[in-house]
């Protein structure tokens, strides 16, 4: 897979591989900090959608086996409670003239704009999930606060999800975008979307959460220029009807 680990990731450990009783593939990465039954979605239990332009579920509990009902709260490897976040890729775009200049992330269609739902388990779109914990851990490895990846989901039908642990916001601690930003200009990423809404104050300092838009250039141009490509195969079929 083109999962390629940073040599300081590399130090945390290996990416593990195992197959959840429902036929999905777990891709645990070295920056995982939570036992891996927790990332068995067969597990869970308290799963609520809290996405807003793509499906984010947030997973609180898991279930106790032989009892039926019952559920355990998530902790991490460190014995500390803990949510996590499963991340599905966007599935919904819309044509506009910035399309075509390698920009499908329009947050906000209006009357002229044409929408396009992209199907499940197309790999142009999966591929989301793959590079959004690629660069978390470019972050991770680069010393930049951000939500740390947990694991991959493939799942039997071809569908994708990142998988990261929860920042814990904490309101006595200061945003602090201008020290984000520093960081940013001696990354090799480009930060789209990176809005203060993508920042979350913690007592560790600013961390960046949902890095689905950004770029890794040139490591993500081929995936960004196919995933364009699907958005306007898309909106093809659209005119047509």
């Amino acid at each position: 897979m083109e999962l390629v680990k940073p040599g300081k990731i590399r130090q945390r450990g290996s990416i593990k591989f195992f197959k959840t009783p429902a036929g999905s593939h777990v891709i645990v990465l070295p920056t995982c900090s939570v036992p891996h039954e927790s990332l068995i979605p067969e597990n869970w239990h308290d799963a609520q959608d809290v996405g807003h332009m793509r499906r984010v579920t947030s997973v609180t509990g898991l279930k106790e086996l032989g009892k039926p009902g019952k559920h355990l709260q998530i902790l991490d490897l460190a014995g500390k409670p803990t949510t996590l976040y499963v991340k599905s890729p966007e599935r919904l775009f819309h044509s506009f003239g910035e399309l075509h200049h390698g920009n499908p992330w329009l947050a906000y269609p209006d009357s002229k704009v044409l929408a396009a739902k992209l199907p499940e388990g197309d790999i142009r779109v999966e591929k989301q999930a793959v590079w959004e914990a690629r660069i978390l851990l470019g972050l991770v490895q680069g010393g930049v606060k951000a939500e740390e990846p947990q694991a991959i989901l493939v799942h039997a039908d071809g569908t994708r999800e990142v998988v990261t642990k929860k920042v814990n916001r904490n309101v006595d601690y200061p945003l602090n975008p201008s020290r984000i930003r520093e960081q940013l200009r001696s990354r090799p990423f480009r930060a789209i979307d990176a809005g203060e809404h993508n920042l979350i104050p913690t007592e560790h300092g600013t961390q960046i959460i949902d890095v689905n838009r950004w770029e890794f250039p040139p490591f993500s141009d081929t995936y960004k220029k196919r995933l364009i490509e699907a958005v306007l195969e898309e909106v093809e079929k659209q005119k047509k009807k």
